[in-house]
């Protein structure tokens, strides 16, 4: 089982793109899901942080293979498309590829991260 929690090096849990970060838990459990009983027991839990630049990395490359699913999808849906387009175009809710181009591409930025994740 896995979850992610975002926040920011201020305890917020949302902020800029250039400031919100990504932690990601991994659960292992006893047994695998579907289950009889409904708790099992966890055995590991694995904890990892996403630096901004990794989560906005993330991000975008789940949206591309959200995209690339309903393109490849036979025969393709085009009201699934037109809505997936919208929203990695259009974001109303997070921030999408303009709000990363300029947290992580604006020359005074562009600096704090490294060459190969920019």
């Amino acid at each position: 089982f896995m979850y992610e929690t975002p926040f920011t090096l201020d305890g917020k849990p949302r902020g800029t793109p250039s400031q919100q970060w990504k932690r990601r838990t991994v659960l292992t459990t006893e047994y695998s899901f579907p289950y009889v009983k409904k708790r099992l027991r966890v055995i590991e839990r694995m904890e990892s942080e996403l630096s901004p630049i990794e989560t906005a990395i993330d991000e975008m490359r789940q949206r591309v293979s959200e995209l690339a699913d309903v393109v490849c999808s036979q025969p393709p849906d085009v009201k699934k498309l037109q809505l997936r387009l919208q929203g990695s175009v259009c974001v109303q809710v997070n921030a999408g590829p303009q709000a990363y181009a300029n947290a992580f591409l604006e020359s005074s930025q562009a600096a704090q991260f490294p060459d190969e994740k920019v």
